[in-house]
């Protein structure tokens, strides 16, 4: 009993995926996707512009991010996705 309970512990950790996000729209999933690593004010202005969303919307957009714990802010106007 004690192997098939650690087998079927293994099983469930490999299968299961790293960290599911439910994301709100998928507006906000397809900025998200395209954001780099790491990256500034800027760079997430240039991002949300190809993909024609208004800078205000992406500032909403970031601040759910920031929320859901998918981005840290590391400094003023800096952010890097977690996980």
């Amino acid at each position: 009993a004690k192997i098939l309970l650690s087998h079927t512990a293994s099983v469930y950790k490999t299968l299961m995926p790293k960290k599911v996000v439910p994301f709100h729209s998928q507006a906000i999933k397809r900025f998200f996707d395209s954001l780099p690593e790491s990256f500034s004010r800027q760079d997430f202005i240039k991002v949300a512009d190809g993909l024609s969303i208004m800078p205000k919307t992406a500032e909403k957009y970031i601040k759910k991010c920031l929320i859901m714990n998918i981005l840290e802010r590391e400094s003023q106007g800096m952010y890097k996705k977690t996980g």
